[in-house]
C-alpha cells in the first residue's frame, strides 16, 4: 500500500497531531475526527487512526543493548494503530509489517517551501530545512516529525489540522510518555542546549520554529487551517496558529483574546 492511497480519505474532516511535549496529556480537550500520534505517543493512545515514525530506525536497531535505544526500538515495535506510517529505510526492522505504509521525506528549504503542497505527495513527506546553528553531529533537517505529521493531515484532505504536544521547550518532563531525555549523545552536543526568551530549549527547536512561519502561510495557501494548542516555543515565537486558542494547563480551553484575559485573573497556571 502506498501514501497516494489515502489521498484525500478524510476530505473536510478536522484531524489532531498529537505530538510528545508534555501539554499533550490534554489531546482528550480537542474534538477530532482523525487522530494522528507520532512515536512515544502510541503508548498513550492504544488505538489512533495514524501512527507515524520517520527517522531512520538503523542505528537504535544496531545497539539494542543499550538501554536508550532498546526503549526507542520497543516503541517502533508497538501495534494498535489503525494503520502505521514508517519510513522506509525502517521498515525492515518491524517484527509485525500489517497495516503498513513504507514513506520518505524530502528535504525542503525555506525558500523553495512555496514550490510544495500539504495536499500532495510527491518525492516524500515534507521535511524542513538543513540546520545552519551549531551543536548536531551531522546534517540534521528542522521541522520535526510533526511537520511531517501536518503534511499528512494535508494529504488526507483533512479543512483542519489541531497540533497539541509541538511544545519546543524543556519542562519538568522531556516528554508526556516514557522516552530517552535530550542530552548530550552521539548526535547531540552540548551546545545545541541554550536559554531563550525565558526558557530552556534548543537551536533546533528555534529553527523548527522559523520554519513554521514560513509553513504556515503555505498551509493558508492550500486550504489547510492550522491550529497548535502547545502554549510553548510557537506561541512565544507569535506564530498564528498557535495565537487562535488559549489553553491553560488545568486542561480547560479559552477561546479568543479576551476571554483569556480574564481567565488570567484568577487562574494560578495562567498568571
Amino acid at each position: 500500500m502506498s501514501l497516494e492511497f489515502l489521498r484525500n480519505a478524510h476530505e473536510d474532516k478536522v484531524a489532531l497531531v498529537v505530538l510528545g511535549g508534555p501539554s499533550a496529556q490534554y489531546w482528550k480537550n480537542i474534538k477530532a475526527d482523525v487522530i494522528i500520534g507520532v512515536n512515544g505517543v502510541n503508548d498513550k493512545i492504544k488505538d489512533l487512526d495514524y501512527w507515524l515514525c520517520t527517522e531512520n530506525m538503523a542505528y537504535p536497531s544496531q545497539h539494542i543493548d543499550e538501554r536508550r535505544y532498546q526503549t526507542i526500538m520497543e516503541m517502533f515495535n508497538r501495534t494498535g494503530a489503525d494503520c502505521r506510517l514508517v519510513n522506509s529505510k525502517s521498515v525492515k526492522f518491524l517484527k509485525n509489517k500489517e497495516n503498513v505504509i513504507a514513506i520518505d521525506r524530502i528535504g525542503v528549504e525555506k525558500e523553495d517551501l512555496h514550490l510544495y503542497s500539504f495536499r500532495r505527495f510527491e518525492e516524500g513527506l515534507i521535511n524542513g530545512s538543513l540546520l545552519k546553528s551549531q551543536g548536531m553531529r551531522g546534517a540534521v533537517r528542522v521541522g520535526t516529525v510533526a511537520l511531517q505529521a501536518i503534511h499528512l493531515a494535508g494529504i488526507l484532505g483533512c479543512a483542519e489540522v489541531h497540533t497539541i504536544g509541538f511544545d519546543l521547550f524543556f519542562q519538568d518532563k522531556h516528554h508526556w510518555y516514557e522516552y530517552p531525555i535530550y542530552e548530550e549523545t552521539r548526535f547531540f552536543t552540548e551546545d545545541m542546549f541554550i536559554d531563550y526568551n525565558g526558557i530552556r530549549t534548543m537551536w533546533f527547536w528555534l529553527e523548527t520554529a522559523d520554519y513554521m512561519k514560513i509553513a504556515e502561510d503555505v498551509m493558508i495557501r492550500d486550504g489547510l487551517d492550522w491550529t497548535d494548542h502547545s502554549h510553548g516555543l510557537l506561541k512565544k515565537e507569535e506564530l498564528r496558529a498557535a495565537s487562535k486558542i488559549k489553553m491553560c494547563f488545568y486542561g480547560e480551553t479559552i477561546i479568543g483574546k479576551k476571554e483569556y484575559e480574564e481567565h488570567r485573573q484568577f487562574c494560578e497556571v495562567c498568571e
